[in-house]
């Protein structure tokens, strides 16, 4: 379980990919700097394909900066299926590399859209 995002050119090629456990509470980045709603203890994203411009993308980079990432789980926000079968599994997240992570997700949207003019992004 977990959230799955791709950005793809205008030929549909997947160009990047970002991923992250259902129980990681980073996820929130990714969908904040894009505009889109927390998603956080659910089950996975919601489906949306959405075209960002280079300067939306550039944006969200300047906004990744900005954050303090965490780097626990918040047990309560998640679904409790979710968090029953977190507990004792894993208490951590490593939260310098999946700010590291989404910083190169970005950048790898950033240079499509230079090409391109545009990133398509799929919230899985």
């Amino acid at each position: 379980m977990g959230f799955y995002n791709e950005a793809r050119n205008s030929k549909g090629q997947a160009v990047a990919i970002h991923s992250l456990s259902v129980w990681n509470p980073n996820i929130e980045f990714f969908y904040t700097v894009l505009g889109r709603e927390n998603p956080y203890g659910e089950f996975s994203g919601r489906g949306e394909e959405i075209e960002y411009s280079l300067q939306e993308i550039e944006k969200a980079l300047e906004a990744v900066e900005t954050y303090t990432f965490y780097d626990q789980i918040n047990f309560e926000k998640l679904h409790p299926l979710v968090a029953v079968t977190c507990y004792g599994y894993k208490d951590s997240v490593d939260k310098e590399g999946d700010k590291e992570f989404l910083i190169k997700f970005l950048q790898c949207c950033r240079e499509m859209a230079e090409q391109e003019g545009k990133v398509t992004i799929f919230f899985r």
